[in-house]
């Protein structure tokens, strides 16, 4: 049966490096793992634009990569799912910017009771040190965004602070039920 792993986080914490090493070494195991990356960075060149047109935009791809995940887990076609960030990532940016007057306060996202992952890891501080004022109040209103998903969300610092919990989170979330053990 194919787990689905998420990551989720404020930016810089390491959801993606942790991706791309836990795929490594599942590959390296034999395991089928594919990645779902990250949307927003697909419309970079775009962030100086309309920023409610943008957040539509990527709200709109992220409830279509729901409906494809949800595909490919019942599909069962791999051991592993990993994906970097969940659409209630983009939901709580959202709401970081209303809550910072950067978007108009009517501006709703169509949000999605369906919960394709089996676990969510949730890093909450930046690997790099960050001058940004609001990040305590981007990594709020985070945590209570993606605290709504009704699925087990384990919450560490970065992926730096917290490889062995990272990998003892996919280890009880995939590896326990497979008989090999991952090491980083």
């Amino acid at each position: 049966m194919t787990k689905v792993i998420a990551f989720s986080g404020m930016h810089h914490t390491g959801k993606t490096l942790a991706i791309e090493m836990i795929k490594k070494e599942l590959t390296q195991k034999q395991r089928s793992v594919m990645i779902l990356e990250e949307i927003a960075p697909l419309f970079k060149n775009y962030l100086h634009k309309d920023p409610m047109l943008l957040q539509s935009y990527i709200n709109k791809m992220e409830l279509c990569r729901i409906d494809y995940l949800q595909a490919l887990k019942h599909q069962n076609i791999f051991d592993v799912i990993l994906v970097d960030r969940t659409p209630k990532d983009n939901i709580a940016y959202t709401r970081f910017l209303q809550e910072k007057g950067k978007l108009d306060p009517d501006f709703l996202t169509a949000e999605t009771d369906e919960c394709p992952y089996d676990c969510i890891i949730l890093y909450k501080s930046p690997m790099k040190s960050s001058s940004r004022e609001d990040e305590e109040l981007l990594r709020d209103i985070l945590w209570k965004t993606i605290s709504e998903y009704p699925c087990t969300i384990i919450e560490l610092n970065n992926f730096r602070e917290n490889l062995e919990e990272t990998i003892e989170v996919v280890n009880e979330q995939y590896i326990k039920k497979n008989p090999y053990i991952l090491s980083l």
